[in-house]
């Protein structure tokens, strides 16, 4: 069957067949105020600070959307958020970025003081001009360029699978999916090869080893900051926090070089295709469109700026992955048909070959269960900002400084047909070319869109293609890991059971 869309390049989303959704409903004039609207009940003067559980919160707020509707009322100390959970209303939430509706100030705050300030981190002027620059770097030219580098990656990661298995040992990839994803976005960033380098006793060199611990542990930093009840941080330096500030200085100085020797081949070569997104940037910057203002980035702002795209895209393939898996391994013959597609439009020479870039566009059903788990496990399944401004929300008068929180899967679970639950990645094979639940959203909406989508769904196709040749994943009857959320949703362990394929037996 026609895939809906090609995953692997940017084009224009399907159709929004929505199983016949409801729309938003008209609301008269004029608005309901925030406070007068209902939530769950609160403490005083600290509202639901003390009730909030920030390691579920996902899940007690969709709870509370059953109870008070898609749009309802928190109080966190002094500052009201409204909370939505209509799909249609949150996307409206979503386009009204980066004018009206500001990132969570505390989200930005933490961020930047982990060196992570870049496009996600910034609003107005200023994300207008990287927001060009970006989606210009994220080109069909770049990821074809990158593809083959990310080939070499999956194909390292499936070797040390494949040989845990002839040993007797099953894969952890609760551990690796994460080393994997990072090895991935550190290489797509920059073109660094966390797992080529190597020493003399065939193991990764001592500074790709350190660069990789230290990202890993700043990305652990940011939900423990932002949940913080009070930033000491701020104004103590205690040893915990001593270690966050060596780490942030450490990646700055492994990076300013990678960045310094790009510039340096970019002027040797300007006519070269684009290796990474950082010869793609330097590219973007150097080449203006017509009318438009040149965008000037000094080493220490591109840094900063790479840092947050592998901090963006950490968690979030691997996390994807780990629930496609899982999910996989629940749905009798998912797995199966991944292989057979993958034998029929991916075949390979021996285990030194994989997919090419162009195999990786002729998988459906690859691309189908991407779509379904996404809709079922959305990593970023929460987002929250701030009112730039006033203005009104589903009726609601939503006063500037309130907080707003989209509940992006909310829709997509509570309305639609009878086997919304289900895992059923077949609704997304539609021959009309249609998406079949325009309320699932994994890469937000509006302006505001994660650009790197395509990079993300090349990733994880080209993992697929690589792994289901070569291993079998055993179903499971157990019920499926709990959801735990740490600024992405991740399943609290992965209880996955793999055995060699007959080929590669």
């Amino acid at each position: 069957m026609k895939p809906t869309r090609d995953a692997t390049e940017p084009g224009p989303r399907p159709g929004p067949a929505d199983f016949g959704l409801p729309r938003p409903a008209a609301f008269g004039s004029p608005a309901q105020p925030l406070r007068e609207l209902g939530g769950p009940p609160g403490w005083p003067l600290l509202g639901h600070l003390p009730i909030l559980d920030r390691r579920r919160l996902q899940q007690q707020l969709e709870c509370w959307a059953g109870t008070h509707g898609a749009l309802y009322r928190l109080q966190l100390g002094r500052r009201p958020v409204l909370v939505v959970a209509d799909h249609q209303l949150a996307q409206d939430v979503m386009r009204r970025r980066p004018q009206r509706v500001l990132r969570s100030p505390t989200t930005r705050r933490v961020c930047q003081e982990l060196g992570v300030d870049g496009l996600f981190m910034s609003e107005g002027d200023r994300w207008q001009a990287l927001r060009r620059l970006t989606v210009r770097a994220f080109t069909p030219e770049m990821l074809r360029g990158f593809h083959p580098r990310l080939l070499a990656i999956g194909q390292r990661w499936r070797e040390s699978w494949v040989a845990a298995l002839r040993q007797g040992q099953q894969p952890d990839l609760a551990r690796d999916l994460p080393r994997f994803s990072l090895e991935v976005g550190v290489a797509l960033a920059m073109g660094v090869d966390l797992g080529a380098g190597h020493d003399g006793r065939g193991q990764p060199g001592a500074g790709s080893l350190q660069l990789q611990a230290d990202i890993e542990f700043l990305i652990s930093q940011v939900w423990r900051r932002i949940n913080a009840t009070v930033p000491l941080w701020r104004w103590f330096k205690t040893a915990p926090e001593r270690a966050v500030d060596a780490a942030i200085e450490r990646v700055r100085q492994a990076l300013l070089p990678i960045v310094e020797q790009a510039r340096a081949h970019r002027a040797a070569q300007p006519e070269a295709t684009p290796r990474h997104l950082l010869d793609a940037l330097l590219i973007a910057q150097a080449r203006p469109e017509a009318g438009e203002r040149p965008i000037e980035l000094s080493d220490e702002q591109l840094v900063r700026l790479l840092t947050e795209l592998v901090f963006a895209g950490e968690d979030t393939s691997a996390h994807s992955l780990a629930w496609l898996m899982t999910l996989a391994s629940r749905h009798p013959g998912a797995w199966q048909q991944l292989q057979t597609e993958i034998a029929q439009a991916c075949p390979e020479d021996g285990p030194a070959h994989g997919p090419d870039y162009d195999s990786l566009r002729r998988l459906p059903y690859a691309e189908a269960l991407i779509q379904e788990s996404q809709r079922l496990k959305p990593v970023i399944s929460l987002l929250m900002f701030q009112a730039a401004e006033d203005q009104v929300v589903g009726g609601v008068l939503v006063p500037k400084g309130a907080g707003l929180m989209t509940l992006n899967r909310y829709s997509a679970l509570k309305l639609g047909p009878e086997d919304r639950h289900d895992f059923r990645p077949e609704r997304w094979l539609a021959v009309d070319g249609q998406a079949p639940c325009a309320s699932s959203m994994p890469f937000g909406a509006g302006a505001r869109t994660c650009p790197g989508r395509y990079a993300a769904l090349l990733q994880m196709k080209t993992l697929l293609a690589l792994l289901a040749p070569a291993l079998d994943l055993l179903p499971s009857q157990a019920p499926l890991p709990a959801e735990v959320l740490e600024v992405t949703l991740r399943p609290a362990a992965l209880d996955l059971r793999w055995k060699l394929s007959s080929r590669w037996g």
